[in-house]
């Protein structure tokens, strides 16, 4: 998944696929990127998968 560096992301994950997202900060259930607290646009994903990998690149 590509997103805007201008946009602010949390992931969350659920089920027993990997998660790649360089520079994201895990915060307690959630990956946050760089920008979550500033951004005025933002966006909440959840991925829901049994095996595989999801990877997001912010910017």
């Amino acid at each position: 998944m590509r997103v805007p560096a201008h946009v602010g992301v949390r992931v969350r994950r659920s089920g027993l696929a990997s998660l790649s997202a360089a520079n994201f900060e895990k915060v307690g259930d959630y990956w946050l990127s760089p920008n979550w607290e500033t951004a005025r646009i933002r966006l909440e994903v959840t991925v829901v998968a049994g095996l595989g990998s999801v990877t997001v690149e912010h910017g």
